[in-house]
């Protein structure tokens, strides 16, 4: 599903559109939010929801993760392909 947003740009002041896919999975949908956190600064978390959450945004698939199910809740989840690179990842960051 296709959507819009409106997206400020602070060096020109100028509001412009910026198309982006949501990714949905039976009718869950995948969040992101952005905390800032106390030592680690700022990271990323995804996460499913039927329903629109009080922050967080619709986003589209991250690259390198994939969707699982759990087997117990049938609850989706993502989980990252190659674990390695992930730990590069996060090292580069800090």
């Amino acid at each position: 599903m296709k959507q819009s947003r409106v997206v400020l740009n602070h060096t020109y002041n100028i509001l412009f559109w910026v198309d982006y896919m949501a990714y949905k999975y039976e009718g869950w949908q995948l969040y992101l939010i952005e905390p800032n956190f106390k030592y680690i600064g700022k990271r990323k978390m995804y996460f499913f929801s039927k329903r629109t959450p009080n922050r967080g945004t619709p986003c589209d698939m991250p690259n390198g993760y994939e969707l699982h199910i759990n087997k117990r809740t049938n609850l989706p989840y993502l989980k990252y392909k190659n674990k390695m690179s992930l730990y590069r990842h996060n090292k580069q960051i800090r």
